[in-house]
């Protein structure tokens, strides 16, 4: 198991079984954080 999180972005941190599938799901969670931060303003 291995975690990744992106300190500039608070609360933003994924998972994964291997360390490609981290990489694949932290790109992933930074698409929706940035997402969502934006489409609220």
């Amino acid at each position: 198991m291995a975690v990744a999180q992106v300190p500039s972005l608070p609360g933003c941190l994924s998972q994964g079984k291997t360390r490609k599938e981290v990489l694949l799901n932290i790109q992933e969670a930074i698409i929706v954080y940035l997402f969502r931060k934006f489409a609220s303003t």
